[in-house]
């Protein structure tokens, strides 16, 4: 064990072709493996495989030492777990030999070779906790995200084929078990910037069912990003991009994912808020949304759409023009009806969307207390879900400071 990690630590700076080879040569017994196993080498392996602009014969190299050291661990596991390691570790590989066959081949052809059985089978696999590590921990990940990538760059990300939909519509699929919660698997997929870009530039598709499993990936990557994701999305145009295809759907399913999607990026930064206000007929539309009659008569859309308006609240209620927009939009009497939603979530997004819009405007103050904003307020104060008590309060103490500002000795102010 000893001696492996020595040759790990000289093989970490050699070149590829120096190091694949050295660990193709140890993988030959199944001693090697185990102990190459146990120190760490499948990451180093599949860096190598995975590496930009990596040589071919590199890869095919570190991917042999790859399913030799995998092959040879059923000496120290159960058979059937070996077997369906193997049986993972073969999948991913058909999406590797895909991306170097596109790489390889004239722009264009290929498209009757897509690895769509693979892809099909490893979403099934995805389901099942056990086969969801083994297929991270076999770069999985690695070979959608590149695979993705490699298609759109020699297919185009407005391609039509039903080949390219389907793998494309199986990558997302998979990439929405594996990054659900899954903090590492998506700080992973954000540094593949060229992945991020192809995954944006798949919302230009007129298909709505990409644009939906394109949506629920963004969705996962967006919940509770690291700093560097957040960049990473943001420098990408995801923001605009799924604000465009919002204003474009009306399936309630594609909305719902779009939408979420939008509500967690518009709480990572002031400008992702700008951006969404600066998108034409973008404000009008989720004012819109708060109204939305769901077939399924679920409140999804609606708690989606509020989030999104409470998050840029910040900046409409500082901005005029989107004031008057709101204004315009009756926006203030559909945020009022909602006080009394069944939802909670709505209460608590309208509560806090009411705070931002009940300050510096004497006309946005005197339209809510118009519309009796207060009294429903006041009970909600007493709410024991504490951010819409929290939301209540502010925009309670806004409307009451505004009124008594409007009175000197008891003279109403014009």
């Amino acid at each position: 064990m000893d001696v492996i990690y020595g040759l790990l630590g000289m093989l970490l700076g050699d070149s590829g072709e120096d190091a694949s080879a050295t660990l193709l040569s140890l993988s030959t017994s199944v001693e090697n493996c185990s102990a190459m196993r146990q120190s760490g080498c499948l990451p180093l392996l599949i860096q190598l495989i995975h590496t930009p602009e990596q040589n071919g014969n590199v890869r095919r190299v570190a991917s042999r030492a790859l399913y030799n050291i995998i092959r040879a661990s059923r000496h120290n596991q159960d058979d059937n777990q070996d077997s369906q390691e193997l049986q993972i570790l073969e999948l991913i590989q058909q999406l590797r030999d895909y991306s170097q066959l596109l790489r390889s081949t004239d722009r264009g052809s290929c498209t009757s070779h897509h690895p769509i059985p693979a892809m099909s089978f490893l979403f099934k696999l995805s389901f099942i906790e056990r086969h969801r590590n083994t297929i991270s921990l076999l770069g999985g990940l690695y070979a959608i995200a590149e695979i993705i990538e490699v298609d759109h760059n020699i297919h185009g990300s407005l391609n039509d084929d039903p080949n390219c939909l389907a793998l494309r519509r199986y990558a997302g699929m998979i990439l929405t078990v594996l990054t659900l919660g899954d903090n590492k698997n998506n700080s992973f997929l954000c540094s593949c910037s060229g992945f991020i870009k192809a995954w944006v530039a798949q919302l230009t598709s007129d298909n709505e069912d990409l644009h939906q499993v394109t949506a629920s990936v963004f969705r996962n990557l967006s919940w509770r990003a690291d700093s560097n994701s957040k960049r990473v999305l943001r420098e990408m145009g995801s923001v605009k991009s799924l604000t465009r295809v919002a204003m474009l759907t009306r399936r309630e399913s594609t909305l719902k994912s779009v939408l979420s999607a939008l509500w967690n990026l518009s709480a990572h930064c002031a400008a992702n808020k700008v951006d969404i206000c600066g998108v034409e007929g973008a404000l009008e539309f989720f004012i819109d949304m708060l109204s939305f009659k769901a077939l399924s008569k679920k409140f999804a859309v609606i708690e989606n759409a509020s989030g999104i308006i409470r998050n840029i609240s910040s900046h409409v209620a500082v901005e005029l023009n989107y004031r008057n927009i709101f204004r315009a939009k009756n926006g203030l009497h559909v945020l009022v009806e909602l006080l009394v939603c069944p939802s909670l979530i709505v209460v608590s997004n309208v509560c806090g969307t009411l705070w931002n819009m009940s300050a510096r405007c004497i006309e946005d103050q005197k339209i809510l207390w118009d519309l009796g904003a207060v009294p429903i307020l006041e009970n909600l104060v007493k709410s024991k879900h504490k951010m819409i008590s929290t939301g209540a309060s502010h925009a309670l103490k806004n409307l009451q400071l505004a009124r008594g500002a409007a009175y000197i000795d008891g003279q109403q102010l014009k």
